[in-house]
């Protein structure tokens, strides 16, 4: 289902009633991010009214609210790209409205909680989980580049009869190991 049938989607699961379909069409709709269209901005503005909106009911709006903000979290992260999370400001202020949500939530539930449960849950969603997306990309190229040098290798260091053609094959063979080693490290630089 593409970006606006998400939305209709969302239309429809608002008119039957149905708030958990809402909004898990809305952050659908939100996760698909485009230049030029506003769609994105559409879908984050309803799940943040509807957060709202749960919120201000307080205990008996508390798990709707939860899950508007929580989609929300959910679908800038999903949609960062190399320089942030899109919309940081509300990806920030979805975290602040988690954090005391489930504070309350704890408290009602009568769990023991930290000197400062909600400043702790927030330090928690703060940390931007997963890869750095600059580097897990640089990894992705530096292994394209490898599988290219492989090819050349094949293609340009070797004659019909397999043997090397020596300055092709050092120069091929070099590049397909310094891509292999760069790939190893930034693999293991983005995931650590």
């Amino acid at each position: 289902m593409g970006r606006a049938a998400q939305l209709r989607a969302a239309d429809e699961a608002w008119a039957a009633g149905a708030l958990d379909a809402e909004i898990e069409h809305l952050g659908r709709a939100l996760r698909w991010r485009a230049p030029l269209v506003d769609h994105d901005e559409r879908a984050l503005a309803r799940l943040w009214a509807i957060g709202e909106a749960e919120q201000a009911r307080g205990e008996a709006g508390r798990d709707g609210a939860l899950a508007a903000f929580r989609e929300i979290r959910r679908a800038l992260l999903a949609t960062r790209s190399w320089g942030d999370i899109p919309q940081r400001e509300r990806w920030e202020a979805a975290n602040e409205r988690i954090a005391a949500l489930m504070a309350e939530q704890s408290e009602a539930m009568g769990l023991p909680a930290a000197a400062d449960p909600r400043a702790e849950l927030h330090e928690q969603l703060a940390r931007v989980p997963g890869p750095d997306p600059l580097r897990a990309d640089l990894s992705a190229l530096a292994f394209v580049g490898w599988l290219g040098c492989v090819v050349g290798f094949v293609l340009r260091g070797l004659d019909a009869k397999g043997r090397l053609r020596l300055p092709a094959a050092a120069r091929w063979g070099v590049g397909a190991l310094g891509l292999l080693v760069a790939w190893a490290v930034l693999l293991a630089v983005a995931h650590g």
